[in-house]
């Protein structure tokens, strides 16, 4: 079809906008008292099209109980009492709990008064479980350094340095300073060997450790332990580094998932066959460990599975569930112990 001639419906456009089941859409007119609602909204609700009829009772029935305070009642929104934006909880048929973004719009007819209502719906359950999940996160990361001064902080695929506000608060250096300067608070002796220790190592795309002096933000020097791992994606390419400091007092302990994923991506088919022999297993019982095939555990001991595979961190936890550890030496190799 031409461009020229082509002709878009309002009824297409909500059928794309709705077509990933997490927007919903309705329209109520006050002097009919009739309602509609889109099949996304349907689908939000977890109910049948045309199930019963629709109607402003039947969709606060769906409503979290903790939720319904304060949401206006039929006769409050008739006279044209609504509150545009709101974020609330509803249950489905079946259970599950979502959480919902409404925005509303009243109509009105030419004497002022209201005479129609219509809405869009947004499932954002997912934003809502990412954003406590990130509040989480950081409640953990900055506790971990008020406990043991550790700070994990990333390095783009681009080697652009990323350093959360704990490395400022240790340090006494603004973020903006630090990120211009990832070296800065390197004591001066020290710093050209450590700088061009981490630049040699990441343009070998290798995991590396460091022991650099630090300046502390009370005019103190502390010595730290900085351990740094590249994450690759599926085709073997980086993707970002992730790394920890800490105290070099403090034994190592990966903070991060990224952090985790990226030495896990080092472990190679001998550290593979290292962890099998403390633990005396056989190929055959770290696949049935970590629940995969023998020829996999083969592929993974040979070198021959990517280094981001799935199958990596299976065989992985499973050894570190029956007590290996694995670890960075301070050369910036792979080490195993049994705990």
């Amino acid at each position: 079809m031409l461009a020229s001639s082509a002709t878009f419906s309002s009824r297409a456009f909500l059928r794309l906008i709705e077509g990933d089941g997490l927007i919903g859409t309705w329209g109520w007119t006050f002097a009919t008292n009739e309602h509609v609602w889109s099949l996304g909204l349907w689908h939000l609700l977890g109910l049948e099209p045309g199930l019963a009829p629709p109607t402003y009772r039947l969709f606060l029935d769906f409503v979290h109980p903790d939720d319904r305070f304060g949401i206006e009642t039929e006769a409050e929104i008739v006279q044209g009492y609504i509150q545009q934006d709101r974020t609330f909880r509803i249950i489905r048929p079946d259970g599950t709990v979502r959480t919902l973004s409404s925005c509303n719009e009243l109509y009105f007819a030419a004497t002022g008064r209201p005479r129609a209502l219509a809405g869009m719906v947004i499932d954002i359950t997912d934003q809502v479980a990412l954003a406590r999940v990130q509040t989480a996160q950081r409640q953990r990361k900055r506790a971990l350094f008020d406990e043991h001064r550790i700070i994990s902080f990333a390095i783009s695929e681009h080697r652009d340095f990323e350093f959360p506000q704990e490395a400022s608060d240790l340090t006494g250096y603004s973020v903006a300073d630090i990120l211009a300067d990832p070296f800065i608070a390197c004591a001066v002796e020290e710093r050209e060997h450590w700088s061009g220790h981490t630049m040699e190592r990441m343009q070998q795309g290798i995991a590396h450790h460091a022991t650099p002096l630090l300046q502390m933000a009370d005019g103190t020097r502390r010595r730290f332990s900085i351990s740094v791992a590249p994450v690759r994606n599926a085709a073997g390419a980086i993707t970002e580094w992730s790394g920890i400091q800490r105290p070099v007092e403090i034994s190592g302990r990966v903070a991060s998932d990224t952090m985790r994923e990226g030495l896990e991506q080092a472990v190679e088919g001998r550290h593979l066959r290292a962890g099998r022999a403390l633990l005396d297993w056989s190929m055959t019982d770290l696949a049935k460990a970590g629940g995969l095939s023998l020829s996999t555990i083969c592929r993974l001991e040979d070198d021959a599975e990517a280094l981001a595979a799935r199958s990596r961190h299976r065989a992985v936890a499973a050894l570190r569930a029956a007590g290996i550890r694995f670890t960075f030496t301070d050369a910036g190799t792979v080490a195993l112990t049994l705990v």
